[in-house]
């Protein structure tokens, strides 16, 4: 039979079973999968609006898009990083992603981002520049660079990517479009001749605002809703180092 428990153990008992309790509470919570996170929230992915963006069709976002490009800089540690032998797929190395929710995001002047950055966008999602006289986004030294779902509106050059020759496999263009540019919506700076298997640039889905975009070494050319590049003869390349 159980002896009564004087009033300080009945406590004490009561305590630690409490105490028990809580710790398995605390346990199960932590072994509870999360819910799915939303974009812009996954692991390296970076939203504007946390950086201050509005997106509200009026307000200058160009600083705050500006530190979320700043905040998502991967600098390689050596040169070999870079080397497509060591990435053969595009894109195989690692990126910090910039979501955009929809919205329109107003800049008066070019956001810049460096080395290895995907931007992504949803349905909705504008890039308003409103100085026709300066870039949108400027990639230096793009390695393996990623846009999707966005659509740009005005501009000097909409997407400018300069690469050095460091990479071949630089830039994917995914379901975006371009309108308004006051010169091209894509410019890239990478000047030396490759052939079309070397050069890993591509266009895909691309809905042009205007009738020829142009690529260093090659032509991109919208014609019948699709997109072809044309490869520019080795001659003509010197005007692109002079633009």
């Amino acid at each position: 039979m159980m002896r009564h428990l004087k009033s300080p153990e009945l406590l004490l008992l009561v305590c630690l079973t409490l105490l028990s309790l809580c710790s398995f509470a605390t346990i199960a919570e932590e072994e509870t999968p999360s819910a799915p996170q939303t974009a812009g929230e996954l692991p390296f992915g970076l939203n504007v609006k946390s950086f201050g963006a509005k997106g509200d069709g009026v307000t200058d976002d160009t600083a705050a898009i500006q530190r979320a490009a700043d905040a998502a800089m991967i600098r390689p540690q050596q040169r070999d990083w870079m080397c497509t032998r060591y990435y053969k797929a595009m894109h195989d190395a690692p990126a910090h992603e910039i979501f955009f929710p929809a919205g329109t995001y107003v800049i008066s002047g070019p956001v810049v981002f460096n080395w290895s950055v995907s931007l992504r966008g949803t349905a909705g999602t504008t890039i308003r520049n409103t100085a026709p006289d300066k870039d949108s986004f400027f990639f230096e030294y793009a390695l393996r660079c990623t846009i999707e779902n966005l659509k740009f509106d005005g501009g000097f050059h909409q997407i400018r990517h300069w690469t050095n020759n460091l990479d071949t496999s630089t830039l994917l263009i995914s379901n975006c479009e371009f309108r308004n540019a006051a010169k091209v919506s894509v410019h890239s700076a990478s000047y030396r001749q490759r052939t079309e298997k070397q050069y890993k640039s591509r266009l895909e889905e691309i809905k042009a605002g205007v009738p020829l975009l142009r690529i260093s070494p090659y032509i991109v050319e919208r014609k019948n809703g699709k997109v072809n590049l044309i490869p520019r003869p080795e001659e003509t390349l010197q005007e692109f180092e002079n633009s």
